[in-house]
């Protein structure tokens, strides 16, 4: 069986879509491929890393990504975080 493929969209992917992406891994990484972009992507908020770390959650190799990445790839799910991504 083949896992489920989860985008969590946001207009900066610097804090809300990281870590909805790092704690999909961490909870159910086993049934989920996560994925985290935004829309106008900026560098990740090192106090979003910090509560990561903090609740034990792995942070490494989370990185703000351009929708633009992932346009071509399709998704069994995708989860808006803010009003300006969604738009």
């Amino acid at each position: 069986m083949s896992k489920q493929r989860v985008l969590f969209l946001c207009n900066a992917n610097s804090a809300r879509s990281l870590m909805g992406e790092a704690l999909l891994r961490n909870m159910a990484g086993n049934e989920f491929d996560a994925f985290s972009a935004g829309v106008a992507p900026d560098a990740p908020q090192q106090h979003a890393l910090d509560a990561l770390a903090r609740a034990g959650v792995d942070n490494s190799g989370l990185a703000s990504e351009s929708i633009d990445r992932y346009r071509s790839q399709s998704f069994d799910a995708v989860i808006v975080l803010c009003q300006k991504a969604q738009q």
